[in-house]
């Protein structure tokens, strides 16, 4: 197949949550990518511990560019959504097509809706709370500083959820 497909995985998830999808179409003969995504794996966190959207679009396009891929299909998960579709906005001609999994598209989404289906938003807590400079680490850590809450908080994603895993990648 001449175009590959890159996989964009979202929070709290890592490039293997695609390993099924990506087996799938390597037996269709496609190429296929899944990069590590700033901050997500501790292997690399960024110096300037910036993880402003645009710093992690121009992240993926810069992968897209190192491995040499002049034009891809692109699949984003949750916050991979908004970062394959920002990067193809970015880049259009580099872009085949897009998909985007449990996010909407960018412009479909009002924040009324948020406003209006109050379920929805108690589930999207975390969207607000993440954009704030301290909350992430404070919250994330935990009282003494040991990341248990991290842990709880991917445990309510995750059934099959298990910390050793994630520090053996």
């Amino acid at each position: 197949r001449e175009v590959p497909i890159v996989f964009v995985h979202g929070f709290p998830d890592n490039f293997h949550s695609w390993s099924q999808q990506m087996r799938y179409f390597v037996e269709m003969g496609y190429r296929v990518y899944s990069p590590e995504i700033r901050g997500y794996e501790t292997k690399n966190i960024p110096d300037n511990d910036l993880y402003l959207l645009a710093e992690v679009v121009s992240d993926f396009l810069a992968v897209l560019e190192g491995l040499g891929l002049p034009k891809v299909d692109a699949m984003g998960h949750d916050w991979g959504s908004l970062i394959v579709n920002l990067a193809a906005k970015a880049k259009p001609s580099q872009f085949n097509s897009i998909g985007m999994f449990s996010v909407a598209e960018p412009r479909s989404v009002d924040i009324l809706v948020f406003t209006r289906v109050q379920h929805q938003l108690v589930r999207s807590w975390y969207i607000f709370c993440f954009q704030l400079p301290w909350f992430p680490e404070i919250y994330l850590s935990g009282p003494y500083d040991d990341y248990e809450n991290l842990n709880l908080f991917v445990s309510k994603w995750y059934l099959q959820y298990n910390p050793a895993r994630l520090e053996s990648i």
